[in-house]
């Protein structure tokens, strides 16, 4: 909790959220659709940008920092929202891991599809 129980700030309606979860243990208590949307919504973007930018992000190495960091950011970003009131949203280290596990079944996808159909990069360039 932000402020302590019984403060002044109670009396306006502050202090009452919480910010930050990490009880790894809670993960097991998900609902299947909440682990299924974690999962999924970093994986297109791990397949995204090792095609348009494969001479950076066809590694392993930088494909997973970037994805690392990009649910980094996002929890961080409702961290904010919520420490500002702008949302009723918490850090959570269990969306951190199912995030960066969906990343990483991206990244192996894109590692089979690649071996398998040998599309050409020139296929997925915009510019």
């Amino acid at each position: 909790m932000v402020f302590k129980w019984g403060a002044k700030a109670y009396q306006y309606g502050f202090g009452k959220q919480y910010l930050a979860n990490f009880n790894v243990l809670e993960l097991f208590q998900y609902a299947p659709s909440q682990i299924i949307g974690n999962l999924a919504l970093l994986l297109p973007l791990s397949i995204l940008v090792a095609y348009l930018w494969p001479n950076q992000f066809s590694q392993a190495r930088p494909n997973i920092i970037l994805g690392g960091l990009t649910t980094l950011g996002i929890e961080t970003l409702q961290l904010l929202m919520s420490f500002f009131y702008l949302g009723n949203r918490t850090f959570d280290v269990n969306d951190l891991i199912l995030n960066i596990v969906g990343y990483l079944i991206g990244f192996g996808l894109y590692k089979i599809s690649k071996s398998i159909f040998k599309l050409s990069p020139d296929v997925f360039q915009i510019l």
